[in-house]
This record gives structure tokens, sequence and C-alpha cells, in this order.
């Protein structure tokens, strides 16, 4: 079952006095419980890739579906509340509130929904999962870059989101945390069937999801 498509999808911008085209009629789609690389160099498209299919940025063109829901079609508070309850997002940066400890931003993006409840079960499970319990009253600057990104992946998690996109989210780590964040999103796709879409510049990071894809020059490609 195809949990996320994409179709014809279109996307440039204006720089100086010229467009430059992003995506150039992108055709993509994932199955549930399926964990895709982006792979591209700096530069090539890969975030702006993320956030049209996020709904953030509009297209120029296409459809997007996430979960037999149309994205093209929603107005901007519809994607809004569709992001909060189907989307979770780990990105470059682990982006964790510095006055929040472990748990508190974990929990984070769901108590901005008035539909959520806090799940304190689901809560134990991940900080365990993720071999967070040492560290789980602790604030973000007394963590690692291994572990903060772990938080970030626990928080992208907590809800059951259906969907999760990593943004280059082991740019800023050595090769064995890099590693070790990577492995940890696998695991997490297989514990929890989300779909996890990860941008990477690194073909080794890659190599750990179940398929790649290329975004070169606009043009989306197998492998």
């Amino acid at each position: 079952m195809k949990l996320i498509q994409a179709e014809q999808v279109k996307k440039s911008y204006i720089q100086g006095t010229q467009r430059v085209e992003v995506l150039k009629g992108v055709e993509f789609s994932a199955a549930q419980g399926e964990f895709v690389a982006i792979l591209g160099a700096s530069g090539s498209g890969k975030t702006t890739f993320l956030h049209t299919l996020a709904g953030f940025e509009k297209p120029d063109a296409g459809r997007i579906w996430i979960g037999g829901y149309p994205l093209h079609q929603m107005k901007e508070k519809e994607k809004t509340i569709f992001r909060r309850r189907n989307i979770g997002f780990v990105f470059q940066e682990s982006s964790l509130i510095p006055t929040l400890n472990v748990e508190e931003n974990i929990v984070l993006q769901a108590a901005f929904d008035s539909g959520a409840y806090f799940d304190q079960k689901m809560l134990d499970a991940l900080v365990s999962y993720l071999k967070l319990e040492r560290v789980r009253v602790r604030y973000p600057h007394e963590l690692s870059g291994g572990e903060r990104q772990r938080t970030a992946v626990a928080r992208a998690v907590y809800g059951n989101t259906k969907v999760i996109m990593a943004d280059e989210p082991t740019a800023n780590l050595d090769s064995q945390q890099s590693l070790e964040v990577a492995h940890t999103h696998k695991q997490c796709c297989r514990k929890y069937h989300q779909t996890i879409l990860m941008a990477t510049h690194n073909p080794v990071i890659a190599q750990i999801c179940d398929r790649a894809v290329r975004l070169e020059d606009g043009i989306l490609t197998e492998g």
C-alpha cells in the first residue's frame, strides 16, 4: 500500500532575474513502513522536496497524497492540523527547546494538538527503546549530539504519526553517531510501522535504508 504518492510535482524559485527549477515533474511513492533515503548533494533540492511533500511549500504544479489525503487540495489551516497529527520531523539541528528536558521535548508536538492525549506508556517505551532513560530529565545542553538526535527521533515518533521526514539528521554528527542515529530511525520504522523519508548526502547512511532515490538537477531517480 502506498502511503505517500506524488505525481508530476514541480517547484521553482526566482533567484535574481532567473527562475530556478528545483523539482521538475517529480514522481515518487513510498509504502507504509518503508525507510527511504533521498540522496543528493547539498543544494540539490532535498529539503525543498521534503517541505513540498509535507505541505510547508506549495508546489507550482502536481499532486500529493499522504494516507489517501490530498495535500494539494488542502487549505493552509487544514495542512497545519494534518501535519501535526500525521507527520513527525527530525532536522539537521535537533531543534530541541533548551528550557525543556528530554521528556518534555518528546511530548511537545502532541501537546499543541487539542485532540491528542498524554500517553505515559508510549513515552516510557520510547525512552527505553531509544536508550534515553539515563538522560530523560536532562536538558539539551547536557546531552551529546547523538542523544539530542535520538530525542528528536522520539519526539517525531511520539503520537503515532504515519510519516517521519528527517532532513540531514546526521550531518553534524561524527561517523559513529551518524550510523547510530540512522539505525535508530530504521529500528523505529520497523517497530512502529512508520514511513520514514531521510534526506542525506551520505551514501553510507543511505545503504541502511530499504531503498534510495537520488535527486539531481530537479529530477528524482531510483538508486
